[in-house]
């Protein structure tokens, strides 16, 4: 399993602000795993070029491609599976880890419902979520919260203490979810340009918010 990292620059400091989707598919026969998770992935490439012409955003930014999030059996658990970002927190020293992390997985179906956990999000990220919504102008029915709580490549981060956004399709009773129905048929470019509008907004406010903390917190 290779974990892929991009940042701008040769600076080696850590970035405040970490971006990830995981880049592995379910091993079941015919599945592509159009949604699970090349979706995030298309939008984080996508998201790198518009943030190539924000150079000092760009710069607080790193993105992480991650492997390995899929068990090898057929259900997730705390051992089989989020390899690559388990394996990237753990690599990560003292004052390593971002001060923020968003996931994002599934957030390109048609028809798809985003449902941020509300148990794995700080108030603050969920308010800051909240705004992002409103000031891209998205519905909140679409961009919606919900009170089930995700075993996926944010809680390795999460558990560590990072400040976790998890942006991910409520998969619930569907019909799709790792079948060989999850294939290009079902993505929307739509729905992955409002994810990338969210992220422009979510960004800066973040950047902001960490270099006020620095300005007045002890390092």
């Amino acid at each position: 399993m290779i974990n892929l990292r991009a940042r701008r620059g040769e600076d080696a400091a850590p970035r405040p602000i970490l971006l990830s989707c995981h880049i592995d598919t379910k091993r079941i026969e015919g599945f592509i795993g159009a949604d699970d998770g090349a979706s995030g992935a298309g939008v984080l490439l996508e998201l790198a070029r518009a943030l190539a012409q924000q150079p000092e955003l760009a710069a607080q930014i790193e993105i992480i491609f991650l492997d390995g999030e899929e068990a090898f059996a057929p259900s997730m658990t705390a051992r089989d599976g989020l390899y690559g970002s388990r394996y990237d927190v753990a690599r990560r020293g003292e004052g390593e880890l971002p001060s923020f992390q968003i996931n994002l997985d599934m957030v390109g179906g048609r028809d798809t419902r985003i449902a941020v956990s509300a148990p794995d999000s700080s108030d603050a990220m969920l308010r800051r979520y909240a705004r992002a919504i409103a000031a891209a102008g998205l519905s909140p029915q679409r961009w919606s919260l919900t009170e089930r709580s995700y075993l996926d490549d944010h809680r390795p981060y999460l558990e560590a203490g990072v400040d976790s956004l998890n942006l991910i399709a409520d998969f619930s009773g569907s019909d799709w979810w790792h079948t060989p129905r999850d294939s290009a048929e079902r993505l929307s470019p739509r729905l992955m340009g409002e994810c990338a509008r969210l992220l422009l907004q979510l960004l800066p406010e973040l950047c902001r918010e960490r270099r006020s903390c620095s300005n007045v917190c002890p390092q």
